[in-house]
């Protein structure tokens, strides 16, 4: 009698766990499946493609991609919504996009994912969402929503501002839409470090309700008001300003000096980050700051003053050697112009210093021409970029060096925009 009360106590226990264990599955499986579903991979591969947005005849915007040869385009979206920032997912098999669509009789853009079949949407609410980028590891999409940083999990399940650290308001809300207990300026663009932990993004300071900005000749002057040295960071406050944060405590960003317009670039082993600063007041420079490290003066790789160049828009090659960066020849503080792609390595023996407009010519140029936003290809060979053509912008692909410049649009189909190399790489 005792044995057959024991084998019924052990079949009973062995079934809760079993239902235990079938609960555990189902509920992880329902996290994974999240509020849109499981999205497929793109179903062929990804390999030296390039996603653009191409405007066509009508307005109407669309997703395509590309080799970086020109060869093989491939329309991924046919619909009529305004389209821009597509953005790989790290393995390259999903696309995240912002898209137009008319919701409680208004039109705001939200977040939708593309992979085999229809995209889908991802994000809801009133307030336009922009910029996605992929978390490194893939498990969540960043985006700027009012000026601010949020996050939302590829599958639309789980929705946090992480940048700033959102307040109750005095209704006791705090959800997409919740006010900040104290107004912080906005952030207009930001990047994931490589492991995913940092962020930095470049906050607008300048307007009615922004920090005082401080003296325009923030590269002449030091910490406490005297000539700067060479090697010593400006302390300024500008209009524009570079902040590092860990994304899982982005209270307490910490704060690069900043110039009138900002750019930045991370370098692939995380604690590096290329900035390119110019100013007005006619003071420009490429540097670069370590973030591990605080208090620690940045190496200038270029450094210019008066009506000479400024350089914008850095990309650092994957193997951290290289920065390409735009070249424009300033003629004054409203006048100026683009004149090519520089490639400058990152072992700074000494800073290029341009003083003079017969100086200029210190900047190596390895595009030339009016050639926007320079990309490394993820080999860290080829370079993309875009400049103008018959119909719109074209998309182009050259060799580090300038050769072999292929134009991957031809003018064909209208304007084309916001390209962007897909991550994976050949296996070798």
């Amino acid at each position: 009698m005792r044995n057959s009360r024991t084998g019924g106590a052990l079949i009973k226990v062995l079934l809760a766990i079993f239902f235990i264990a079938i609960l555990a599955a189902f509920m992880r499986w329902q996290s994974g499946y999240g509020v849109i579903g499981r999205v497929e991979s793109i179903n062929f591969d990804t390999t030296n493609r390039i996603v653009f947005v191409r405007q066509e005849d009508g307005g109407s915007t669309n997703l395509f991609v590309v080799k970086d040869d020109g060869t093989d385009l491939r329309r991924l979206t046919n619909d009529k919504s305004q389209k821009h920032s597509p953005a790989w997912s790290p393995d390259g098999g999903q696309i995240c996009y912002a898209a137009q669509i008319r919701s409680e009789g208004s039109e705001t853009f939200q977040l939708f994912v593309k992979g085999t079949g229809d995209s889908v949407q991802t994000t809801y609410g009133s307030e336009a969402k922009d910029l996605p980028q992929w978390r490194p590891d893939g498990k969540a999409i960043a985006y700027l929503g009012g000026g601010r940083i949020k996050l939302v999990d590829p599958n639309g399940n789980k929705l946090e501002q992480i940048y700033p650290h959102p307040h109750k308001d005095k209704s006791g809300g705090d959800g997409d839409e919740a006010e900040m207990s104290s107004k912080r300026p906005p952030i207009n663009s930001f990047r994931w470090s490589p492991d995913g932990v940092d962020i930095a993004a470049v906050q607008v300071t300048d307007g009615e309700s922004a920090p005082a900005i401080g003296q325009g000749n923030w590269w002449q002057l030091g910490i406490n008001g005297e000539a700067a040295s060479d090697k010593q960071a400006p302390q300024m406050m500008m209009p524009e300003s570079v902040l590092v944060m860990n994304s899982g405590d982005a209270d307490k960003p910490a704060m690069l000096p900043g110039a009138d317009k900002v750019s930045i670039a991370w370098f692939r082993d995380g604690t590096r980050l290329a900035v390119a600063l110019s100013s007005q007041k006619s003071t420009h420079a490429l540097v670069i700051y370590r973030t591990d490290v605080q208090n620690l003066s940045p190496e200038i790789v270029l450094a210019a003053t008066g009506y000479t160049v400024a350089p914008e828009n850095p990309s650092v090659s994957p193997d951290g050697s290289k920065i390409a960066f735009e070249v424009w020849r300033m003629e004054g503080a409203e006048n100026r112009e683009l004149i090519g792609i520089s490639v400058l390595p990152t072992t700074v023996e000494s800073t290029i210093s341009v003083t003079t407009p017969n100086a200029v010519g210190k900047v190596p140029i390895a595009i030339k021409g009016s050639v926007h936003a320079p990309q490394w290809s993820p080999d860290g060979t080829k370079l993309l970029y875009w400049k103008s053509g018959k119909n719109g912008r074209d998309l182009w692909v050259a060799n580090a060096d300038g050769s072999s410049a292929v134009n991957l649009t031809k003018g064909a189909g209208g304007d084309n925009f916001d390209a962007a190399w897909s991550p994976k790489t050949p296996k070798r």
